[in-house]
């Protein structure tokens, strides 16, 4: 068994909604930790947060229409996990959010 600590996804979200960030394709199982969301932006953005799992397609909300202050971040502490085909998706409302999201591979 092998177990790493990792980055699981970063980058710019975009504004449309149901955007994969993430996709476990391991064969054992992805732990997602935790995400740091940031708005580089002048003024506030709002962003969503989804895991889709199999018999919810549109996914199960994390952080629905969150809002984020210009300048700010949000960090996300969570224990989901993630088996084979897995997805987190989520958008914002500017493509000024960005996102980090961290977890554990275990295969």
């Amino acid at each position: 068994m092998s177990i790493t600590l990792t980055n699981l996804s970063r980058g710019a979200f975009t504004t449309t909604s149901g955007t994969v960030l993430y996709t476990a394709n391991n064969t054992g199982y992805t732990i997602f930790n935790n995400a740091q969301i940031t708005n580089s932006g002048t003024s506030a953005i709002t962003f969503n947060l989804n895991i889709v799992i199999s018999g919810y397609p549109n996914g199960v909300p994390l952080q629905l229409s969150t809002s984020i202050a210009a300048g700010g971040y949000l960090t996300i502490a969570t224990k989901q996990v993630l088996t084979s085909g897995q997805s987190i998706t989520g958008n914002a409302s500017a493509t000024s959010a960005t996102y980090q999201i961290n977890g554990v591979v275990i295969s």
